[in-house]
């Protein structure tokens, strides 16, 4: 049962199953709250779970995926592997961001599906938090994905982002300890793409 409250200025609720998916899109709201951890800990798969996010983007509504961890203030008690892996899940099916909660030191996240203005998998509140903020190319992620965001929501500074060809070439460190929290932020750049691939081919022609 969906609980009744006031809707001017809200434009989204916490929904953990289709009927309150439903009364979000009934009121016109943007976007709902999947409180994973709760789910999970009263007995939802995580199949069903990932399932609810699919259905979230089916229907047209942005959807923040939470899945925290006791020590703040939720109740998924597995490992971080299994965190992990379920976050993964869900992004494959279209949760556009993730709660910063579960990200604990020594993370690494590299986000590859924000290839646009308006899309964004990453609560950006990650970035303010991160030792680490590389991106592909800095002029294309100052217009696209969650560096883009970053950006205009003061949640990173463009002198503190990192070049990841920087980096590969020496000229400056990436991660210099282990609990240091470090995002890498893909838009996509083709010349790169490209000298993977022919690493790729050249490691395999190599066994």
């Amino acid at each position: 049962m969906v609980n009744s409250f006031p809707l001017e200025g809200v434009i989204g609720i916490v929904a953990n199953n289709a009927t309150e998916i439903d009364f979000a899109l009934d009121h016109k709201l943007s976007c709902v709250e999947i409180r994973a951890d709760l789910l999970i800990n009263n007995g939802t798969s995580v199949d069903d779970v990932v399932e609810l996010v699919r259905k979230t983007k089916i229907k047209g509504l942005s959807c923040l995926f939470t899945l925290r961890h006791p020590d703040h203030g939720g109740e998924f008690f597995g490992t971080e592997e299994e965190r992990v892996l379920i976050n993964q899940a869900v992004l494959e099916a279209g949760a556009d961001i993730i709660d910063m909660e579960w990200v604990q030191p020594g993370t690494h996240i590299t986000a590859v599906g924000s290839d646009t203005p308006e899309k964004c998998e990453l609560d950006p509140k990650i970035l303010d938090r991160a030792s680490v903020v590389v991106a592909d190319s800095i002029s294309q992620n100052k217009e696209r994905g969650e560096i883009h965001q970053g950006l205009k929501l003061g949640t990173v500074k463009e002198e503190d982002i990192l070049e990841l060809g920087d980096i590969f070439a020496g000229n400056t460190e990436g991660r210099t300890d282990r609990d240091q929290i470090t995002v890498v932020d893909l838009t996509g750049v083709a010349v790169q793409d490209l000298v993977i691939a022919e690493a790729v081919v050249k490691a395999k022609k190599s066994y």
